[in-house]
């Protein structure tokens, strides 16, 4: 499914499909390795997330990723948090090791990677991976059937052995529930709660379609302050929040508010 996928248009700015860069036959003639770039995870990892405009970037581009699938007729019915990467080249710039993502190697010698705020480097590209699961449906979005449980997020109540439902809007709740996972992990996103719930409504019927889940989520951003787009975020398991520690700074010298 990886080799058809990477046939699809490439210049398209809603491609967020991991690239294809080669294929390589093994000697047995029954298996390919397939040849990818070196992503980096995307979830309440280094760097972890800094402000509004880095979650809203990351928002974007997977209901962009997901308006390509659709369009194309095609089903990912596997998005979750594990399954969406980062192109690290502008946020670690300096590389890692993949199998220390924490560590790069120099002259054989260990060191702590160096990594930069990723609302600094923008653009910073996003694609979803592991393509097990997906489906082809000729037929269309709205027309599609599928059996099958199938998801590292499967709670969706109309999953099914024996009753045929839409995978189209499995993929939807799957994106709500990806964007969920960021409001478990970071305060400071309550503003973007009441728009993402619809996308896991109980009611396949209910959801939006990938096309109206963008085009409402760009009328919702746009019509945010630009300055509310920089509000911090933090990761609650830290014990100082950085919008609280800023603001402070700030109060102590007003000049570092260009800094924060």
């Amino acid at each position: 499914m990886s080799i058809r996928l990477n046939a699809l248009d490439k210049e398209d700015p809603y491609n967020h499909l991991i690239p294809l860069l080669d294929t390589i036959d093994l000697p047995n003639g029954n298996q390919v390795i397939l040849v990818m770039p070196l992503l980096r995870a995307t979830s309440v990892e280094d760097p972890s997330f800094h402000c509004q405009e880095e979650v809203i970037e990351y928002a974007r581009q997977l209901l962009e990723g997901v308006v390509f699938l659709h369009a194309h007729n095609f089903a990912h019915r596997d998005i979750c948090v594990s399954n969406v990467l980062m192109d690290p080249s502008r946020v670690v710039p300096s590389g890692f090791h993949f199998a220390a993502p924490y560590l790069r190697f120099e002259s054989n010698k260990r060191k702590s990677i160096k990594t930069r705020r990723r609302c600094r480097v923008q653009p910073v590209k996003y694609f979803f991976i592991d393509f097990e699961s997906v489906s082809f449906h000729p037929e269309g979005p709205e027309n599609a059937r599928a059996l099958g449980l199938f998801g590292q997020c499967n709670i969706m109540p109309e999953l099914s052995l024996t009753v045929p439902y839409n995978p189209f809007k499995v993929d939807i709740f799957q994106i709500g529930c990806t964007i969920f996972a960021l409001f478990m992990y970071y305060g400071g996103l309550d503003d973007f709660k009441a728009f993402f719930r619809p996308l896991c409504a109980p009611r396949p019927e209910d959801r939006p379609t990938a096309m109206e889940a963008l085009t409402a989520f760009e009328g919702f951003v746009s019509a945010m302050k630009p300055r509310r787009r920089k509000y911090l975020v933090w990761n609650k398991e830290e014990f100082f929040h950085p919008r609280i520690v800023s603001r402070a700074l700030v109060r102590i010298c007003p000049s570092l508010n260009r800094f924060l």
